[in-house]
This record gives C-alpha cells, sequence and structure tokens, in this order.
C-alpha cells in the first residue's frame, strides 16, 4: 500500500489529472437513510430486516415519532445520491466520457489508499456528505488546498427537485438546471 501511495504522488511521474468519487452506496448506509431505491417491496423487506438487525436504536426512535416518508426525505435532500444520480450531475456539470477517474472501494477497504488518492485529486466529488471519509478528504482540501482544490458536494434537495419535476429528463434540460 505504501508503494502505491508513493507512485500517485510520485513527482516524475507523468501528471495526469483526475476526478475522485466517493460513491458511499452500501446497504448499511442506504438501510439507514430510509430511503427507497426503486426496488420495490423486495427492497423494503431486505431493508426493514436489515435495520431491524443492525440498527434496534433507530426502530425504537421510529416507534416513538411521527413517521417521515421515504419520497419527502428525497424532497428533503435527505438521501445518498444513487450511482445513477451521480453520473447525471457529474455529466450535467461537464465532466465528460474520457475522464481519468477513481472509483473508491468499499468502506475500510485499502482506506488510507482512498484518502490519498481522493486528498490528491484534481477535483472530489461525493454522493454522501456525511460519511466520515468525504468530511476528512473535504476538510484537508479546504485548509491545505489553498482554495484551488475543488469539492463537489450536490446539493441534493435541487437535485431531488428537478429529478421529481420530470423523471425523462434530457442532459441538455439537466444542464441548464
Amino acid at each position: 500500500m505504501t508503494s502505491t501511495a508513493s507512485k500517485m504522488n510520485d513527482p516524475t511521474r507523468r501528471p495526469s489529472r483526475y476526478l475522485a468519487l466517493h460513491l458511499r452506496f452500501e446497504v448499511d448506509m442506504i438501510a439507514y437513510s430510509l430511503c427507497e431505491f426503486g426496488g420495490g417491496e423486495d427492497e423494503k423487506r431486505e431493508l426493514k430486516a436489515y435495520r431491524e438487525s443492525h440498527f434496534p436504536l433507530l426502530i425504537e426512535r421510529l416507534k416513538n415519532s411521527k413517521p417521515i416518508s421515504p419520497s419527502e426525505l428525497r424532497k428533503l435532500g435527505r438521501c445518498p445520491l444513487t450511482p445513477e444520480e451521480a453520473a447525471l450531475v457529474l455529466t450535467g456539470l461537464g465532466f465528460k466520457r474520457g475522464l481519468t477517474f477513481i472509483l473508491l472501494g468499499p468502506i475500510c477497504m485499502m482506506a488510507a489508499l482512498d484518502f490519498i488518492a481522493c486528498a490528491t485529486s484534481d477535483v472530489f466529488a461525493m454522493t454522501d456528505s456525511g460519511s466520515q471519509l468525504s468530511s476528512l478528504v473535504s476538510g484537508f482540501r479546504t485548509y491545505y488546498g489553498g482554495g484551488h482544490a475543488p469539492n463537489l458536494r450536490p446539493n441534493k434537495k435541487r437535485l431531488a427537485a428537478i429529478l421529481s419535476e420530470n423523471s425523462t429528463i434530457g442532459w441538455n434540460s439537466f444542464e441548464i438546471e
């Protein structure tokens, strides 16, 4: 891992620009979000079972509070972006197909390498600003980047509004929004 990290930061290496995308879309995060992602009744059952076995305090909290619907959560911008929504955002921002990007793996898998790849990227994009890696990298890039290390944190509330208005929105219309 150390040699891979040093290769990434080797000043003699030909410079290449890349985007680091932290696409955190794993079952624990999806279940905890209380959102729905188009998987129908099977998805609802699986996520409910996962919540019951992994998040007993969340289940207790839900029993003692007024429920909020998954569609309302999405409208409020509280649902993580799906991989498709992340692609829409990047394309809408003008990133082209030939772009080199690093897609980070599951949580805890080579976390140090993930951090180095994100911290040294030309652009860092996140789909869930609540993840620890996203927060750490954004803070690092803001503090040490001197204002020249852009972080992309999509406005999920605005994106939800755009997508709910027209689920078949075209690329040109999406770019304008």
